[in-house]
């Protein structure tokens, strides 16, 4: 049965009284949610000047730290140097692979060319969505944020990333230490200082770029990914980030 004919069949039965109707629509929906599952970075457990949990720092230096009342995480690329990986790489490489770790942290420091930090609450993702906000503190090169996905143990990723000083969007490829990309979108608003939302839906071989809820960015990738989902970031930008959710699709 198609998707269509479900939501047909789903419509007349909430329109028709009855205890089959009823159990027929509370089943339907419990399967659907059976299907989903959400993940989320709870930074309020962070404690600002320890070592993160929520998140597995392998390049740049990322930290917790208050923005008001909440407790927010933040990379600052204001005194880091490109090909410098994280300290906590070897500690993060063993949590993220284990066996395979050191693997990936050979590879990480051979091509540390953009700061990112891994999910540690989730250890695959394939399709669904990935989001969070984010907010440029400063920059002069560079006030970008973004979503790293289809991680793989050798280092290679994707990467959909918004910046504050080109307004556009971008999905990128990182292979073999090498950068490319793959679409971009001009003309997405995305003012420095104030909060913006992004988000990456994967159903499949497409993927999708959100702004601030407005779709941009549309792209098949001819393939399905898998892997660990995160936070990146580019050169000198300065960026606070929160509300990082995950939700899985099977």
């Amino acid at each position: 049965m198609t998707c269509r004919s479900i939501n047909t069949h789903v419509k007349r039965l909430a329109a028709a009284p009855g205890i089959l109707a009823m159990a027929f629509l509370v089943a339907f929906f419990g399967w659907r949610a059976s299907l989903a599952a959400t993940a989320t970075a709870d930074l309020g457990k962070e404690q600002p000047g320890t070592l993160l949990t929520s998140f597995a720092p392998a390049v740049g230096a990322w930290s917790a730290v208050k923005d008001g009342d909440r407790t927010v995480l933040k990379v600052d690329g204001s005194g880091w140097t490109r090909g410098k990986p994280s300290p906590e790489l070897a500690a993060s490489a063993r949590t993220l692979y284990g066996e395979q770790g050191a693997a990936f942290e050979k590879a990480v420091s051979a091509h540390a060319g953009f700061p990112f930090a891994v999910f540690t609450g989730l250890g695959g993702f394939k399709q669904g969505e990935v989001s969070f906000r984010f907010k440029s503190v400063a920059g002069k090169e560079d006030q970008a944020a973004g979503i790293i996905f289809d991680l793989k143990p050798n280092g290679d990723a994707l990467i959909l990333r918004g910046n504050a000083l080109e307004d556009n969007l971008i999905l990128f490829q990182f292979a073999n230490g090498r950068r490319t990309a793959v679409k971009t979108v001009e003309g997405v608003p995305t003012a420095k200082g104030v909060w913006h939302d992004i988000k990456l839906v994967v159903n499949g071989t497409r993927i999708e770029g959100f702004m601030d809820g407005k779709p941009y960015l549309q792209h098949d990738l001819g393939r399905t990914v898998d892997g660990r989902v995160g936070v990146w970031s580019k050169d000198d930008s300065v960026m606070l980030i929160d509300g990082f959710t995950v939700t899985t699709h099977e």
